[in-house]
């Protein structure tokens, strides 16, 4: 079960391995966080997942994209729809969340 010390154990080993992986080849690499989604309990799964990402990434010399901020309201909280690149509205995501 997710949050769980067993299954925290085997997502921070898969993170790890491709850490791992990645750093084999000598060039930087970059991990792409996922973004909110519209149920409050996956979404602080979510955030709990990014924690683990990223600390992963980060002891391995690899890079942490943080997309939760282009997908989410001034409180954190998922939109489906956001400024474009050139501040246009536009559907960021598909409608069921």
């Amino acid at each position: 079960m997710i949050r769980s010390d067993a299954w925290e154990k085997v997502y921070q080993q898969r993170v790890a391995g491709i850490a791992d992986t990645l750093k084999v080849y000598g060039r930087p690499y970059f991990l792409v966080g996922t973004p909110p989604v519209r149920s409050t309990a996956t979404a602080n799964d979510m955030v709990y997942i990014n924690g683990l990402l990223k600390s992963g990434v980060a002891g391995a010399n690899g890079h942490f994209i943080d997309v939760w901020n282009g997908f989410a309201d001034e409180n954190g909280q998922y939109v489906s729809s956001g400024p474009d690149v050139d501040g246009q509205p536009h559907q960021l995501r598909t409608g069921d969340g």
